[in-house]
């Protein structure tokens, strides 16, 4: 019996994970955004999100946002210790982001928001123990660390 090569390839990508599962291994925690009505001036909201698979690459971390977005540098500088997932909010919407598939390398998680005008958002670092909140307002953003 000929086996579709689409068929292979699925069974290829689950076995990783059904053997992390099995191992009884943790996974990342979650994150949900939830952005208000008015967030981020009732505009869309870009958010970058930077799974650290080294904790030196941390040093090349900016001290604010807005330089993130502002020079590609940054991510360039990052090169194969981080992987970057970029998604775009709209307002008055809840997502829950779904994880990199090399999660098991992740030492750490930091969160870079993207705000119009004068806003000026700080890069966040998430725990990787416990689950995590990111609520946009209009002008700022509130992090909720969950039980």
């Amino acid at each position: 019996m000929k086996v579709p090569y689409a068929e292979i390839r699925t069974w290829s990508m689950l076995f990783p994970a059904v053997l992390v599962l099995a191992a009884g291994c943790q996974t990342l925690p979650s994150i949900e955004v939830v952005a208000e009505p008015d967030a981020n001036s009732s505009s869309g909201t870009s958010i970058e999100v930077i799974y650290l698979l080294d904790d030196v690459a941390a040093t090349r971390m900016p001290t604010s946002a807005r330089a993130w977005f502002a020079d590609e540098t940054f991510r360039a500088s990052m090169g194969a210790d981080a992987i970057v997932q970029t998604i775009t909010i709209p307002t008055n919407v809840n997502r829950t982001l779904v994880h990199p598939a090399t999660w098991q390398r992740v030492t750490q998680i930091w969160l870079m928001v993207n705000y119009a005008g004068e806003s000026e958002v700080q890069p966040v670092r998430l725990s990787l123990e416990r689950d995590a909140r990111v609520i946009l307002h209009r002008e700022d953003v509130t992090i909720e660390t969950l039980p």
